[in-house]
């Protein structure tokens, strides 16, 4: 959109300029779409699923047929399953945790009976303590961590699928609060992971684009700015979903409806029957809904159940992976330390650069698998 702008710079009417569509921000949902894609090709090999622990087994073992590494194919199927996994893999850490006295010298006997303060000032202690375990917190230099020469992979391997999976559903919690203060520091974390995968990603030089032109904007500008990441169509409490989200449906009602007008249709036909395309969505909707017909899906997605959580649950207490093992193997995932790191070097001469040519209104290169 900004190159198409720069072509009708000299146009001689500001709307022929398209003066209207400012500022051009990213797609926070094909920017949630993306860091899932990458974090199935970081962590997800199909021959990996005799290997118990990963995406590959835990997806045997639940049977979905319907999570196979290609996100963009089936958004939802991924989304549904990656958010039951962290959450397990979250609850096996702090029983782990726990087993390993993580609440030693930190929680008094008489806690149930403490000021609110106290109760305070310990839940944050416990979960400062949690957290450097796992290496949630950036900028950790906890010295006392044990190391070993032999690295446990599979270790490894889980906690870095934490870390990457714990941020998507932050993107995705975000999303349904429509909290906008959270949106920039979210666009900055994202910043590392799309960079480990290319340093040429899209959303890399998006996420920079919008922090730029948020710091930049005014105060006015900048609230509309993270005000319309968000859409609240039905309203009602968490029920915000991405703006781009609701645009993807509405053209996708646009498609169907001019695919219905065959052959030989002209313009105006096509304007016509699109302005009414979300009019006749609705009426469908209602339609179906009270004729009792279930949507159709191209996918059969079930929803998971306590049969997958009592599965899950059982294959972590059986492997432990949260429990460092020293020289066991994960062969498919050669991870040499449990946090995600990134190359700060160059991370930071890529981010110069990229930043460099969005101040001077260039487009800045992308990957082509990107594209």
């Amino acid at each position: 959109m900004e190159g198409a702008k720069d072509l009708k710079r000299l146009s001689l009417t500001p709307q022929a300029r398209l003066e209207h569509l400012d500022p051009i921000v990213c797609e926070l949902w094909h920017l949630k779409q993306d860091l899932l894609e990458k974090l199935f090709k970081r962590f997800f090999d199909k021959k990996s699923s005799s290997e118990p622990g990963t995406l590959s087994h835990l997806k045997t073992i639940l049977k979905k047929s319907d999570v196979n590494g290609k996100v963009k194919s089936n958004f939802r199927a991924h989304s549904d399953f990656i958010n039951l996994i962290i959450t397990e893999m979250i609850v096996e850490q702090a029983k782990e945790f726990v087993t390993n006295g993580g609440f030693d010298n930190l929680v008094p006997d008489n806690i149930t009976a403490a000021t609110k303060g106290t109760k305070t000032r310990v839940r944050d202690e416990v979960m400062n303590k949690f957290m450097n375990m796992y290496m949630y917190n950036e900028n950790d230099n906890d010295t006392t961590r044990e190391t070993s020469t032999e690295p446990d992979e599979l270790y490894n391997y889980c906690c870095q699928l934490c870390q990457w999976g714990l941020h998507f559903m932050a993107l995705d919690n975000t999303a349904s609060e429509g909290d906008i203060m959270r949106v920039i520091p979210n666009l900055m974390k994202c910043i590392p992971f799309l960079f480990s995968h290319s340093k040429l990603s899209k959303y890399l030089v998006e996420c920079l684009d919008v922090i730029l032109k948020c710091k930049s904007a005014s105060t006015l500008t900048r609230t509309r700015i993270l005000e319309g990441f968000f859409v609240n169509r039905k309203g009602g409490v968490g029920k915000n979903v991405e703006a781009d989200l609701v645009q993807e449906h509405f053209v996708r009602n646009q498609k169907e409806l001019i695919r219905g007008l065959g052959a030989n249709k002209t313009d105006k036909a096509i304007l016509r029957v699109t302005g009414a395309a979300n009019a006749i969505s609705h009426i469908l909707e209602d339609l179906d809904t009270n004729l009792k017909i279930p949507t159709r899906r191209g996918h059969h997605s079930p929803d998971s159940n306590e049969k997958d959580i009592s599965a899950i649950r059982q294959c972590f207490r059986e492997i432990h992976p949260f429990k460092v093992t020293p020289g066991r193997k994960c062969s498919k995932f050669k991870f040499g330390t449990p946090e995600f790191k990134v190359n700060t070097e160059q991370l930071l001469s890529s981010l110069e650069t990229i930043i460099q040519r969005i101040s001077n209104g260039l487009v800045a290169d992308e990957d082509d698998e990107e594209q």
